[in-house]
């Protein structure tokens, strides 16, 4: 259930904050990262972009945003800060979208995660090296449940810029 409250006395970023989940874990600030608080023209504004800008970068998988019950998007401080990198990558960069969806797809999802062999050998994630695990139509061990949205390995793609680290850190070598 969303609660929708908006203060004028606020700051930019609480001001534009419409919903925070309902649970117990609401004021844990891990999970205040995942709330689905912005809309698609705030985020637009919040990045300097146009709308259809963000829905394309959706159509590409860079972000899953949460969808309301009217089918309306919102997205997370989590999607802002991949957002953000992503425009970083394209105008800091020059990368095209096509090399945001390979580096994306280099992030080694099963060592973050500690997938077993047999969970990667019938993972899509494991194999497909352009698109992110997040997109990948087969899942297997720890991701089959899971909630992409709130998962380390989507968190972490909001280093992107810096994909070298990220992949040092998880690699064997």
């Amino acid at each position: 259930m969303l609660i929708a409250h908006i203060n004028s006395e606020k700051t930019y970023t609480e001001k534009y904050r419409y919903a925070l989940p309902m649970n117990k874990e609401s004021s844990d600030k891990s999970t205040e990262k995942f709330a689905p608080v912005y809309t698609i023209g705030v985020t637009a504004e919040m990045l300097g972009v146009s709308v259809p800008t963000i829905r394309k970068y959706e159509a590409a998988h860079f972000v899953l945003p949460y969808r309301t019950d009217s089918n309306h998007r919102r997205f997370s401080q989590t999607d802002i800060e991949i957002l953000r990198c992503v425009r970083e990558m394209i105008d800091k960069f020059g990368v095209s979208m096509n090399g945001i969806d390979r580096l994306l797809a280099l992030i080694p999802c099963w060592e973050i995660k500690g997938c077993s062999e047999k969970d990667r050998k019938m993972c899509d994630a494991y194999y497909n090296d352009d698109i992110p695990c997040w997109s990948a139509q087969v899942k297997q061990g720890a991701c089959k449940e899971e909630e992409c949205r709130t998962c380390i390995v989507y968190e972490k793609a909001n280093n992107l810029c810096h994909i070298k680290e990220l992949i040092k850190q998880y690699s064997k070598y």
